[in-house]
């Protein structure tokens, strides 16, 4: 799995490493039941320091994404919590998620970023209706 933190961004780096295992796992790239990376040796093939992915882990297994086994390590949960699971839904959240790392990373703020989705859903209805 690649993890793409920007110490340049004003988003903290535990928000980034959440947004994108938060992503991974809704979209199925991480499975229910996969073992992910302990703090350390994410810490380590990021080069950051190891509380700031715990602090990042820590606010997914209090969403019920992710479960530490002591000694065996951190898990995606299984069965996923309800409304992480939904069929298609991971697909729709996973792109909308890579389209705000874009736009953050080109400038946008949220309101930008609102404005674009609202474009995109206008733009699906009008294809829809032709």
């Amino acid at each position: 799995m690649l993890w793409r933190l920007s110490p340049e961004s004003p988003e903290p780096l535990y928000q980034q490493l959440v947004r994108q295992l938060r992503a991974a796992v809704v979209s199925g790239r991480l499975k229910p039941g996969e073992r992910i990376p302990s703090h350390r040796e994410l810490a380590a093939k990021l080069v950051i320091n190891h509380l700031t992915i715990k602090r990042a882990f820590d606010l997914l297994e209090a969403e019920g994404l992710l479960v530490t086994r002591r000694g065996l390590g951190t898990f995606v949960s299984d069965p996923l919590p309800k409304g992480h699971a939904a069929p298609g839904w991971q697909e729709v959240e996973s792109d909308l998620a890579r389209g705000a790392e874009t736009a953050r990373r080109l400038g946008a703020d949220r309101s930008a970023w609102s404005g674009m989705v609202d474009r995109a859903w206008k733009i699906s209805r009008t294809e829809e209706s032709t």
